[in-house]
């Protein structure tokens, strides 16, 4: 594996026998020059060597890390690369944009193989053998350990994610680029995958006029107060985007193209459709004029948001509160949970929301705590533990699957944890 786009060097000891490096050493003792040259690169073997094992495990500066990412990608060849990412989720789907539009660029072709994935559901996907590199983008492959290794075994392997580290992927020599791991100002839940990919593949190819899609990424999820520097210069670009009056939140213009493109999630082929718009989108006006292939997915759209309005125009009435914890179970017609959810609980950002959703045997549940008093990704791998489903997320984010028929026990427990 080259890490840090660094080679191994054929060192004498390597070819010749483990004692070639010492006879060197002991015949030109009295060659100074070559006695030097000789030490001198064995000093800078071990050096390397200590580096390379302290750099996959401890953090490092976001200049060597993202530059690992931007290694991987130009080592890679497109005809035989994978690309898994967040199904569903406007930060997922301009992550994979911004990465596909980045291959096309630098390759002059979109990788072959393009795949949507939940969280926590690798077990379900498939990738054949014949990919060599795959890279998830905005999704925790580190959750699957077990099929992340398996893949290992036959493929490079590079994550980019923000979602709270369960496996430190780089502990088994498998590139894992995550917030956590190189800087400390921001939590990674706000160093959103689009973004994140967006910093790592500027370092391949100028793609400054991508900006807007990492932007759609920080919207959705909910880091706009966290890169008001960033937005500020996208606003400045893009005249169309600067309509809205809170344009660090959801309401954002931003924030109606990261709606454009969960709506894809509800709807029979919507997932590729979204993809395509964000893929072929010259600038955010294109998507927000509902023009082309956008048009489908906007009428949409509107039909997610009258539900989202009516799920949450009278929510205190029909929620069950238990003093900081709001229990909001709701029937929609479409996946918008995590919306509902989520507005809820800029509303009360104290307090810890928690909506569910029956579908089939199955209850899915979507948790919120939007100033992270409770830490949601822990209560969501504990409940999941405990009830086994599964679960996970961010601290102020997280969501889940639990069984149906566990309903009243779970919200029994969720109140014993959120008191």
């Amino acid at each position: 594996m080259h890490i840090l786009g660094l080679h191994p060097i054929a060192l004498p000891s390597q070819k010749r026998g483990i004692n070639f490096e010492n006879r060197c050493l002991l015949q030109h003792k009295h060659n100074l020059s070559v006695y030097k040259v000789i030490r001198f690169i064995r000093i800078i073997a071990a050096v390397r060597k200590a580096f390379l094992i302290w750099a996959l495990v401890f953090p490092m500066t976001n200049v060597i890390m993202l530059n690992q990412g931007a290694d991987f990608i130009r080592n890679c060849k497109p005809q035989k690369t994978a690309i898994v990412y967040h199904k569903g989720c406007g930060d997922g789907i301009s992550a994979a944009a911004i990465l596909i539009r980045t291959f096309e660029k630098y390759f002059g072709e979109r990788p072959a193989k393009i795949i949507y994935a939940n969280p926590g559901k690798l077990d379900l996907v498939r990738i054949p053998a014949f990919y060599e590199y795959i890279i998830f983008t905005d999704l925790a492959a580190d959750q699957n350990l077990k099929e992340v290794l398996r893949w290992s075994k036959r493929s490079k392997i590079a994550v980019f994610d923000h979602h709270k580290i369960a496996n430190n992927l780089n502990e088994y020599r498998i590139l894992h680029v995550h917030p956590d791991l190189f800087q400390k100002e921001l939590e990674g839940s706000r160093y959103c995958g689009a973004k994140l990919t967006f910093d790592i593949c500027s370092l391949v190819v100028d793609i400054s006029h991508l900006d807007w899609l990492a932007g759609v990424g920080i919207i959705n999820d909910v880091g706009g107060m966290s890169w008001k520097k960033f937005l500020d210069k996208i606003y400045n670009n893009y005249s169309e985007l600067s309509k809205s009056k809170k344009i660090y939140d959801f309401s954002s213009q931003l924030g109606s193209i990261a709606s454009l493109f969960s709506a894809g999630k509800d709807k029979v082929g919507g997932e590729r459709l979204a993809l395509e718009i964000a893929l072929e989108a010259g600038s955010p006006k294109e998507l927000l004029d509902c023009s082309g292939k956008a048009a489908i997915l906007c009428k949409h759209k509107k039909i997610r948001e009258d539900e989202i309005k009516y799920y949450t125009s009278d929510w205190r009435n029909k929620a069950e509160k238990y003093g900081n914890l709001i229990i909001y179970e709701i029937a929609p017609k479409n996946e918008i949970i995590s919306a509902v959810s989520t507005e809820i609980s800029m509303q009360i950002k104290d307090k810890t929301v928690v909506v569910l959703r029956t579908n089939n045997n199955s209850m899915k549940v979507s948790y919120r705590n939007q100033n992270a008093k409770v830490d949601c990704n822990k209560l969501a791998l504990q409940l999941a533990q405990e009830f086994n489903g599964i679960g996970g997320g961010h601290r102020q984010a997280a969501g889940g699957l639990i069984s149906e028929n566990k309903r009243e026990e779970f919200k029994k427990r969720l109140r014993e944890l959120v008191k």
